[in-house]
């Protein structure tokens, strides 16, 4: 607020149970020793733009399946990132998370809440002046053109072990992507003053 920024579209701050719906803006009470996903995007009041960014933190000792899911989705993040280049797609994209998250035993469940953690979601979506603009970067996604913006948020998310979403704006340039974010990504995070 300090900055001129505003939470007009509101904010996500969800512990399991709530945690295993991608989408679940989390009631309740904060648990230690289980992730919490805090997803906020605040507009700039003056330009009118958004911003976007989600990390999952864990107060205590995060059990050893969040810590493979935390692992997991951020080796996915970074072949997301690996693909942001002009001329590539958003299907380009989502399969490249999807590899990743694949490879380390995960499935897809689009839309489908399961026990074990899944892919419930694609892995991001334009971003400006809306919070959520074309193009998706998820399967059928189109071609991604310099100087576009992107969120890049790959996660997991199951009923046994709640939800790990790990998230950045990014920009599309010839040379690769430009990270607009500068929160360190880990479970245990702590603010660094």
């Amino acid at each position: 607020m300090q900055r001129g920024f505003s939470m007009t579209h509101g904010a996500i701050v969800a512990s399991h149970p709530q945690s295993a719906d991608c989408h679940h803006a989390g009631d309740g009470d904060l648990r230690t020793g289980q992730p919490i996903i805090v997803d906020l995007y605040p507009r700039d009041n003056a330009s009118r733009y958004n911003g976007d960014c989600t990390r999952t933190v864990v107060h205590g000792t995060p059990s050893d399946a969040v810590k493979k899911m935390h692992a997991a989705v951020v080796e996915s993040k970074a072949a997301a990132e690996d693909q942001l280049f002009p001329g590539r797609t958003g299907d380009d994209v989502q399969k490249a998370v999807e590899a990743v998250l694949f490879a380390a035993g995960y499935r897809s469940s689009r839309g489908e809440q399961t026990d074990a953690p899944s892919i419930q979601a694609g892995t991001g979506h334009g971003i400006g002046l809306e919070v959520h603009e074309p193009i998706l970067l998820d399967h059928g996604g189109g071609e991604l053109l310099a100087g576009e913006v992107f969120t890049i948020e790959p996660g997991l998310y199951g009923r046994n072990d709640g939800g790990v979403r790990v998230e950045d704006m990014l920009v599309v340039t010839p040379e690769g992507p430009v990270n607009l974010n500068q929160l360190p990504m880990g479970l245990d995070w702590t603010p660094s003053n």
